[in-house]
């Protein structure tokens, strides 16, 4: 057997351990002795850093998030502007007014660099709540809060108790109160949040303390949250003087920021207005002197900035050329944005593209003038009258049927043939000429009708001249009798007619008798004040629906309280109900 002795085996970390002092402790020298050997100098350097950097820098160790102040968080932060900024606002004026426990500096330079919510993680809200002091997203604010429904206690109505009209996604006109819950911690255990909660409420309504207001059960309760946080209120005047001596350094860097930034925009868009001149001359050097659009060019105006407001939902567009043409306008607008990138095959092709609509919109001129002329009729502009649709490059006609007849083909006019163009010259005459064959069949009606009552409301019509070229009659029940017949007078027979005439006749003795029967029920109270002051005007004390066979009688109150149920169902409404009913009216007026 062997007897050598094996070489001890010794860690090479061994000489890298910290030495032991006398009692056994080992002597570690903090990092910011080690680094900078004195730790103001971390300190001074905290002052220069932007909050995500701060963040970073304190969380090394604990000697540095040792070394954080309120005065480095909040200078940071409104030196950075931003979102940042923002949560810092919103988290002091809850402080102020000592709605919320006081954040701890490493938690309030978390809050100015929050991304993330601070309880699920995943949501991503902008900046911290106006009204709790937290930064979660809305549904962890939903699941936090609760509808408070008799929020007019006088213990929920409290200036200390952060009561608030909230509610996520339910607008802004929701009438409900919302509360925090109930008390709140973050992930290292810190008190967050409202002080007064909703929790809190409730131990203070079922506390069968006497003597107590619910003022002063709210003060005991914050006497109890400043008892388990005796820094709290260093902590808070700390912060709002830390505000106060940035707050006009701030104010400087954003008003210089917002100079930079507005100079910039202003040397921006003159390098764009001087490459859209550039293009522009390069464009009229293409075509020769008789081409009509040329001179088009030059009829443009220079849009510096436009806002639209943010309802409306469309893209700000600024530095840009507003052209008095349409065709312009529409072909130029995409190469606005980046005019350098528009090469000299592209410009030719600009050129072709403006030249060809140009063309096709001349081409619609001629045939839309043929049409006029072949029409014949004093009133044949009126009714072809039409404007230009930049994007589709084609017209749109304002009459109905002008537009379902001559919208798809002159979408491609080139593509019509003559016998195409001849048949449409035709449709439209029909329809320029339509006011004719109304006349006429309005004529035989009413010549039908003679003897029956209220045929008047036949004469009661207007001729639309702007829209969709037929005629519009006053009364409802006339109205949807004939409005679509009158749309193809020349289709309409004489067993058509017959058949008009009899719907027309029969709808005016239903309205006869409707008349009948509400002279019937006001007949003996007809003279009272509660008629007379409300004389008849467009609808009347009452009004008549042809379509239920109903009467609604808007006024006297009594009147309509009595009379509406009844007057319903006039097919079911007799003479003998009638008089009751009216026996009923007279001594209604009478008690009055």
């Amino acid at each position: 057997m062997s007897t050598t002795k094996r070489k001890a085996i010794t860690n090479p970390r061994d000489s890298k351990r910290p030495k032991k002092d006398e009692n056994g402790q080992e002597e570690v020298a903090t990092v910011a002795k080690t680094l900078f050997g004195i730790t103001d100098v971390v300190s001074q350097l905290f002052s220069f850093l932007d909050p995500r950097s701060l963040l970073r820098f304190s969380c090394v160790n604990k000697d540095f998030s040792s070394l954080l102040t309120y005065e480095h968080v909040v200078r940071a932060a409104m030196m950075r502007g931003g979102f940042g900024a923002t949560s810092l606002e919103r988290m002091v004026l809850l402080i102020n007014h000592g709605l919320i426990w006081v954040p701890s500096p490493i938690r309030l330079l978390r809050v100015v660099c929050g991304k993330r919510c601070e309880k699920c993680s995943d949501g991503s809200p902008r900046y911290a709540s106006a009204s709790f002091g937290v930064f979660l997203c809305d549904k962890c604010i939903e699941a936090c809060t609760t509808p408070i429904e008799h929020w007019k206690k006088p213990i929920l109505a409290y200036k200390r108790a952060p009561l608030v009209c909230f509610g996520p996604r339910k607008g802004p006109w929701t009438m409900k109160k919302f509360f925090f819950k109930s008390p709140m911690k973050d992930r290292t255990s810190e008190d967050i949040g409202p002080l007064v909660t909703f929790q809190h409420i409730q131990e203070m309504i079922t506390d069968n303390v006497e003597g107590l207001t619910p003022k002063e059960k709210v003060e005991d309760h914050l006497c109890d949250c400043y008892r388990h946080r005796p820094n709290m209120d260093a902590a808070e005047e700390a912060i709002l003087s830390a505000v106060e001596e940035n707050k006009e350094e701030a104010s400087a860097r954003k008003a210089a920021a917002r100079e930079t930034k507005a100079d910039g925009k202003k040397r921006f868009g003159e390098a764009r207005k001087q490459r859209l001149d550039k293009l522009l001359d390069d464009l009229k050097g293409l075509v020769g002197d008789e081409v009509p659009w040329k001179s088009k060019l030059d009829e443009r105006t220079w849009v510096s900035q436009t806002r639209f407001p943010k309802r409306w939902n469309v893209s700000n567009y600024s530095n840009r050329y507003d052209f008095r043409d349409n065709i312009l306008q529409a072909v130029l607008k995409p190469y606005q944005k980046a005019p350098s990138k528009v090469t000299e095959k592209r410009l030719r092709e600009i050129a072709a593209e403006i030249q060809n609509v140009f063309d096709t919109r001349a081409l619609m001129d001629q045939y839309i003038q043929r049409m006029v002329d072949f029409a014949d009729h004093p009133e044949a502009q009126r009714v072809l009258v039409h404007d230009w649709q930049a994007g589709d490059f084609c017209y749109k006609f304002y009459n109905t049927m002008v537009y379902n007849i001559l919208g798809e083909p002159l979408k491609d006019p080139r593509a019509l043939k003559e016998e195409d163009l001849t048949r449409l010259c035709i449709e439209v005459k029909k329809v320029v000429h339509r006011k004719e064959p109304c006349d006429v069949v309005l004529e035989k009606l009413m010549a039908k009708l003679d003897g029956v009552p209220f045929k008047e409301d036949i004469e009661q019509n207007t001729w639309n001249r702007h829209g969709s070229w037929a005629y519009s009659f006053n009364q409802q029940h006339i109205h949807s009798i004939l409005e679509e017949p009158l749309l193809a007078p020349a289709e309409i027979t004489d067993e058509k007619l017959e058949e008009l005439a009899e719907e027309v006749r029969s709808i005016l003795e239903l309205k006869q008798e409707a008349h009948r029967k509400v002279e019937l029920v006001m007949q003996p109270t007809r003279n009272h004040s509660e008629w007379t002051s409300h004389p008849d005007s467009r609808w009347g004390t009452w009004s008549w629906c042809s379509k239920r066979n109903s009467i609604t009688f808007s006024q006297p109150p009594v009147a309509r309280g009595i009379l509406n149920e009844k007057f319903s169902d006039l097919d079911n409404l007799t003479d003998a109900t009638i008089v009751s009913l009216s026996k009923k009216l007279q001594q209604a007026f009478g008690e009055e």
